[in-house]
């Protein structure tokens, strides 16, 4: 328990100590255009994420409605039945991209806002 303590303290500390430094003017200007950039990058691929995420839960859902059993008959007449497949994966694989997506692009907004301070 003393580890933990000294090990967040230290933390701590040195975390302050890096916010400490002043930043002259050049210095500011690169990260307002890193994070005016990486801002860009994010609202340009967030709806992209979102839209292929969209696509693939329908196909999923559409897939998984359309979807029938298979029916194979042996020589005397018995049946076996092959169930339809489930498209679970195509589902939950959509809706978590484009809960990713959407993400992105509203995270986009923090650093638009750094890029503007």
């Amino acid at each position: 328990m003393k580890t933990v303590i000294t090990i967040l303290v230290l933390m701590l500390a040195s975390g302050i100590s890096f916010a400490q430094e002043t930043a002259g003017y050049d210095e500011l200007m690169q990260k307002s255009r890193r994070a005016r950039t990486t801002s860009t990058i994010m609202v340009a691929t967030g709806p992209v994420i979102a839209a292929g995420g969209i696509g693939t839960l329908i196909y999923g859902l559409l897939q998984n409605e359309m979807s029938e059993p298979e029916y194979i008959y042996d020589g005397s007449g018995n049946v076996t039945v092959i169930p339809a497949k489930k498209y679970t994966t195509e589902i939950v694989a959509g809706a978590a991209a484009a809960a990713v997506g959407i993400a992105v692009a509203l995270s986009s907004i923090a650093f638009s806002n750094k890029a503007y301070n």
